[in-house]
């Protein structure tokens, strides 16, 4: 959560900003940043330049002063050299070919997609028969 909504303050959209920050993070790192009240945010060296600055201004602790927190929104956001190949408009417009299609989707009935799991094999997952035999009246079990 952002600094001010722990604080209790009031806050506005920015705090929107802030969880897009934490999200854009985990999603380049692989775990939750570390934001050290003395020190501030944790960035690890091998992230690229532009994504360093994009997450340092969403992960702004000022509110005033984060990324997107001006007159201009969300235009601030998109407008980040991070961002610079993303055709916005073709996004809006839904043209912009995604840049990965899982092989396997299916359609059901009611439209929503759905992926199709490879099931395991059998070798390796494969419960001992006591421990089967526990879960015999269960839909689903999971290793």
């Amino acid at each position: 959560m952002a600094p001010e909504v722990l604080a209790r303050e009031p806050y506005s959209r920015s705090v929107d900003w802030w969880s897009l920050g934490i999200v854009i993070y985990e999603m380049l790192v692989g775990e939750k940043p570390m934001l050290r009240p003395s020190t501030g945010l944790v960035i690890p060296t091998f992230l690229a330049g532009d994504a360093v600055n994009l997450i340092s201004g969403l992960l702004q602790r000022d509110p005033l002063k984060r990324l997107g927190s001006s007159e201009e929104d969300a235009c601030d956001v998109m407008h980040h050299y991070f961002f610079r190949s993303i055709d916005w408009m073709a996004l809006l417009e839904r043209r912009m070919q995604p840049p990965f299609i899982p092989e396997d989707v299916r359609l059901s009935e009611d439209g929503d997609q759905h992926l199709v799991l490879t099931p395991p094999s059998e070798g390796s997952l494969a419960m001992e028969k006591d421990i089967a035999e526990a879960f015999r009246d269960f839909d689903y079990t999971a290793m």
